[in-house]
């Protein structure tokens, strides 16, 4: 049995784990297959075959703006697996 047949290989990634669950539940994603997640989640050696890394779409600050392209962005760039694939929307 492969580690994907046992938890989540895919995530969903928002500002809060309660918005990345909105947004699995609008677009009905399976929580046997993608994972909820708050963009500071730290999953040590976690990684995941797809990431879907949603950008705040709220009104924020210029240092917010910088925060989430510098660090936000890379720290999950590191969670895929060598095959996975990430999008910002």
């Amino acid at each position: 049995m492969s580690l994907q047949t046992i938890e989540p290989w895919c995530a969903v990634i928002a500002e809060t784990k309660a918005i990345a669950e909105q947004y699995m539940e609008v677009f009905k994603l399976s929580s046997e297959i993608w994972m909820p997640l708050a963009s500071s989640s730290n999953l040590c050696g976690r990684q995941f075959e797809h990431i879907v890394l949603i950008r705040p779409h709220w009104w924020t600050s210029p240092g917010e703006f910088n925060h989430f392209h510098n660090n936000v962005i890379p720290h999950w760039q590191c969670r895929l697996s060598p095959t996975g694939k990430m999008k910002v929307i």
